[in-house]
């Protein structure tokens, strides 16, 4: 088990007309700890040390290092982590991985240096140690390895997770298939752009031509209303593999499931029409690995 009965955080302290004070915690990566914390002292008094803080780390890092903890709990454990199984892979992960420092509530002793604590420097190598995990776990060649980044990473994972014989996404914390209510409430955004609005669930291979897969997790993606009607069943599949080729191991992985000769090929240029997004001229776009970790982030 993780020691959570000793922490440090970055916090905000505001000061009362009444002489009160309250320490607000200054990230969503804070807040979850302090939480965890909280939740295992209850009532009791704690101590607290404050002291100023400088040079810190950039929001950007901290969002990539919270998405790449979801990735290694998803590959481990084979779906995501509650906020305080998150928590507790972070804490397990600052033990393996962070710098070593003196201990704010006692200079006599060693600790772990926290993110919030940490610089640029520092909290881009806690990065790489996460991502060098990922990337073992994950089977990625050491050669390719020496030149993933942490874009390169989100896409290979979604590709990973398409070519497992039981998505995450589609099965229970006992590798049972999940009921459509189940995976409704799971996956409760676009697989496609990460939306949250709108969401229909679609039938990768058809209910009129393959009825038996009807009721299948693995043969569902949730799309978005446009997505689903105004992309697929208007333009094909084509259009949206093209828009967003992470979803094509997903894909090809029903089909071959189904038995079915995977039909669509998708080129790495497209058209973005703008006649069925905005009414204006398409414009040729290229797709680059910037633009698929920027939704792999969304939908992490």
């Amino acid at each position: 088990m993780v020691n959570m009965n000793k922490i440090c955080i970055r916090a905000v302290p505001k000061k009362f007309q009444n002489g009160s004070f309250l320490l607000l915690p200054a990230t969503p990566s804070d807040k979850r700890i302090t939480d965890v914390f909280c939740d295992g002292v209850g009532e009791n008094y704690v101590r607290i040390t404050l002291s100023e803080i400088k040079g810190n780390k950039s929001y950007d890092q901290v969002r990539t290092i919270w998405g790449l903890i979801d990735v290694l709990y998803e590959i481990e454990n084979g779906s995501k982590p509650t906020a305080r199984e998150a928590a507790l892979a972070y804490a397990h992960l600052i033990e393996l991985y962070a710098p070593v420092v003196d201990d704010p509530l006692d200079p006599t002793k060693k600790t772990h240096l926290t993110l919030s604590l940490m610089n640029k420097y520092e909290a881009s190598n806690f990065v790489n140690c996460i991502m060098k995990e990922c990337m073992e776990k994950m089977g990625i060649a050491p050669d390719k390895a020496l030149i993933v980044d942490v874009q390169d990473l989100f896409t290979e994972f979604i590709e990973w997770r398409g070519r497992q014989k039981k998505d995450p996404i589609d099965i229970d914390e006992n590798g049972e298939w999940l009921s459509e209510e189940e995976w409704r409430e799971k996956n409760n955004f676009s697989f496609a752009s990460g939306e949250t609005d709108g969401l229909e669930l679609h039938h990768i291979l058809t209910k009129g031509a393959h009825e038996k897969y009807r009721n299948c997790t693995w043969n569902w993606i949730m799309l978005t209303h446009y997505e689903h009607i105004e992309i697929v069943h208007r333009h094909g599949w084509e259009r949206l593999l093209s828009i967003y080729p992470h979803l094509i191991p997903r894909v090809k992985a029903a089909y071959d499931r189904g038995g079915e000769l995977y039909p669509f090929t998708v080129i790495d240029k497209f058209e973005e029409a703008g006649d069925i997004v905005k009414g204006e001229e398409p414009v040729a776009k290229e797709i680059t690995t910037a633009t698929l970790a920027e939704q792999a982030l969304e939908i992490f």
